[in-house]
């Protein structure tokens, strides 16, 4: 597979959890453990770089196997620059409205992740959300991301849409268009891939 995809690309990058019951969003409580990864492969190379969730919903804290060490969300790469790749709910982190009820180890993580941010000065951010199916549910925390770190000059993140037992109004359908979060969770230029499943 990887001689298919160095034709079209140099890197790959994708998330991946363990088995559980239910998917993560913020009203799933799970209590089972799971583990939620994030790789980043540099097929020109053959490295790859890994990390995973570091600051989970409070409904799935006391199952997640959180990553401890917040620096394998940074690397750099000699032509594309330095890069921050980010777990789902790791985005909420620059949500500047849940800095106010953040305390203990939450608080902890969210001074230690920042802290970093500014040091490492990463120009890409790469998400990868389980859903979206709101633009509101990620624009504060970029909007905040993208102030914080000057250095920020492209993001992009990917994920499934709609996931409707979630994010759904009473009539049954997202609260966002498709082409409205393609288009407010991303900066600079990017192609959008969308694949379609069969909902048989």
């Amino acid at each position: 597979m990887d001689k298919k995809l160095k034709e079209v690309t140099d890197y790959v990058t994708l998330g991946m959890d363990s088995y559980k019951e239910k998917i993560s969003t913020t009203q799933n409580y799970i209590s089972q453990p799971h583990v939620e990864l994030v790789f980043f492969i540099d097929l020109k190379n053959n490295k790859f770089y890994w990390t995973g969730k570091s600051y989970p919903t409070p409904s799935q804290q006391s199952g997640l196997v959180r990553i401890s060490d917040l620096r394998t969300h940074f690397f750099e790469l000699d032509d594309v620059g330095k890069v921050m790749i980010l777990g789902c709910h790791d985005l909420t982190i620059f949500n500047p409205r849940s800095d106010a009820v953040a305390s203990g180890w939450r608080k902890n993580v969210k001074e230690e992740f920042k802290l970093i941010s500014k040091k490492k000065n990463p120009t890409i951010v790469l998400q990868h959300p389980l859903t979206t199916d709101c633009v509101n549910v990620w624009t504060a925390a970029w909007n905040n991301l993208t102030t914080t770190i000057s250095s920020i000059e492209k993001y992009a993140s990917a994920g499934r849409w709609p996931h409707i037992t979630y994010h759904s109004n009473k009539k049954g359908k997202p609260h966002c268009t498709l082409e409205n979060v393609l288009q407010k969770t991303k900066r600079g230029d990017t192609i959008d891939f969308i694949v379609r499943m069969d909902q048989r």
